[in-house]
């Protein structure tokens, strides 16, 4: 019956420690996101600021000033569609470990109501 509790308790320690886990990754998911709208908020900045000198600058400054501006929308695009597809991809990762989460949660219900049934059983036949 020891054994039983001490699978019981690596059981339930080993969900605990997969639950914080999975809270750490959602909190980095969050911070991560809040990252990226500060990086589109710089790089809208940068466009502005980029296209106003572009106006006042002489042609041949304005043309290398647009040709780096394209360049750094270009990555900027590369690097955030990158970042989306991941995002996209660690959701459904997310959505699959919450159903996961809820069959073991389940099945660990069923295997306590199934340990309180056997114990009663092996009562009553030491009983009788």
């Amino acid at each position: 019956m020891n054994s039983e509790k001490t699978s019981k308790l690596a059981l339930q320690s080993e969900m605990h420690e997969e639950d914080n886990d999975t809270h750490c990754l959602i909190f980095q998911s969050q911070e991560l996101q809040v990252d990226i709208q500060d990086h589109v908020t710089s790089v809208d900045y940068i466009n502005r600021t980029g296209a106003d000198l572009h106006k006042k600058a002489p042609e041949e400054k304005a043309k290398k000033l647009m040709e780096d501006l394209e360049d750094m929308n270009s990555r900027w695009t590369k690097v955030s569609s990158e970042i989306d597809d991941r995002v996209e991809k660690f959701e459904g990762a997310k959505e699959k470990l919450k159903q996961h989460q809820v069959c073991c949660f389940r099945t660990r219900d069923h295997l306590l109501c199934e340990d309180r049934v056997m114990f009663e059983l092996l009562q009553w036949t030491q009983d009788s």
